[in-house]
């Protein structure tokens, strides 16, 4: 039975490579990569030959057409490795449905442990890491966006996600918008390279500490706390509510509550009941 095996690699330093992924990237006949260009530089620098290697390229428009020819190497007995650019493949990054249809056929996935950006993170965050959720990159739609960020927001353990150096402050401003300013995170850049750097504050902090962002970023958001939601009983807070629909509109009453008792919406909404 042949292998697909899932080979992480480097997310910045090379001497993060492991001797295991060497040695399956020199033993497999078959490679795919994310991005072929890029996997030949990691080639080069650890003297892994390609003379009779086939290496193609896996990404995410291009995946469902590549399975068929991935498979028919699996089913002649030869085993294939998958890389992604950087770090852990499928994590944000494509093979999902590969790893799914091989063991569909009954073929082996074996991973090949190694960097990876969100747990890098995690653990210098200074946050909590017993629990925790990866939501990966936001969704671009704005609708879309605003309610994956409320859902992050109520959440009782760490939260995760990746941004690119073009929209990381407006994602920090978005979730001030409905995290509150004061809601710890720690946003990483550059992780494992020359110019690694891990800030860690409040969002409101991280807005006004990032100037002309470069490189991908880890945003590692804190949980949501009751305990620092000073929200008063729910009669009373139900009572407050009543008040304020009767000159504002549900969701503008709501925002005021939110921000005034430093809890999230989805909190006030649950215990105001609005329909």
């Amino acid at each position: 039975m042949a292998t697909l095996y899932l080979v992480s690699t480097p997310i910045g330093n090379l001497g993060d490579f492991s001797q295991r992924a060497i040695e399956t990237l020199k033993n497999v006949q078959f490679i795919a990569c994310e991005d072929t260009r890029r996997s030949s530089h990691l080639f080069t620098y650890f003297d892994i030959s390609l003379k009779e290697k086939t290496v193609t390229s896996l990404f995410g428009e291009n995946e469902r057409s590549k399975i068929p020819k991935i498979l028919e190497w699996l089913d002649g007995g030869f085993d294939v490795a998958l890389l992604s650019d950087a770090g852990t493949p499928l994590i944000s990054d494509p093979g999902e449905k590969l790893v799914e249809i091989v063991l569909e056929k009954n073929h082996s996935v074996v991973s090949i442990p190694g960097p990876s950006a969100l747990i890098s993170a995690l653990v210098v965050s200074g946050l909590e890491t017993s629990q925790f959720f990866f939501e990966g990159f936001f969704p671009r739609k704005a609708s879309e966006r605003k309610k994956r960020m409320e859902f992050l927001a109520s959440l009782p353990y760490t939260s995760i996600l990746y941004e690119g150096p073009h929209r990381v402050i407006k994602t920090l401003e978005e979730l001030a918008l409905v995290c509150g300013e004061n809601r710890k995170i720690a946003v990483a850049r550059e992780l494992t390279k020359i110019h690694e750097e891990v800030f860690r504050g409040t969002i409101g902090e991280a807005i006004r500490q990032i100037e002309n962002p470069k490189g991908e970023y880890v945003l590692i958001l804190e949980k949501v706390s009751v305990e620092k939601a000073s929200l008063p009983e729910a009669i009373e807070l139900k009572e407050i509510y009543q008040k304020l629909v009767k000159d504002l509109d549900p969701k503008e009453a709501v925002e005021i509550l939110s921000k005034k008792y430093g809890a999230t919406r989805r909190q006030i909404y649950s215990i105001v009941r609005i329909k």
